[in-house]
């Protein structure tokens, strides 16, 4: 009999601590993210070699992105922040793909300002999507 009065009291302490927390209680941290897209008007397909940026661990990634078309190339996403492309990358580098021995053009740093926003969705809080647009063009490559 104590050993059932024991359990009964064990399995009432379990099912009242695991009962579900007030909607107050909820911790919602607003986030932003972004996506960014390389707009390849040159006369060649390019490859675009990217790092990300030190909050990102300096990742490094690749893409091609084939002429006259536009391409995401990498999406961010920030607890609390609007990502940028300065927050998401630290270099990006261009090749032709006839030539990957050198880069025919380096952003680096990134600035935000050759950025143009295509695109944005936000709820009420100000946070949410934005769409970064980079274009590339044969005056970039010569530059």
């Amino acid at each position: 009999m104590e050993n059932s009065s024991l359990f009964l009291i064990l399995i009432l302490l379990l099912v009242t601590s695991c009962a579900d927390r007030s909607a107050d209680a909820l911790i919602i941290e607003p986030a932003g993210s972004a996506a960014y897209y390389i707009n390849n008007q040159t006369l060649t397909d390019l490859k675009v070699v990217y790092i990300n940026s030190e909050a990102l661990n300096f990742q490094t990634d690749s893409t091609t992105v084939f002429r006259d078309s536009s391409t995401v190339i990498f999406t961010d996403g920030i607890i609390g922040v609007n990502p940028k492309p300065s927050d998401s990358f630290s270099s990006i580098r261009f090749f032709r793909t006839s030539d990957l021995s050198s880069p025919a053009l380096v952003i680096e740093p990134v600035d935000d300002g050759d950025w143009n926003v295509i695109g944005q969705e936000r709820d009420n809080s100000g946070y949410g999507l934005t769409e970064y647009e980079f274009t590339v063009d044969e005056q970039n490559l010569e530059q």
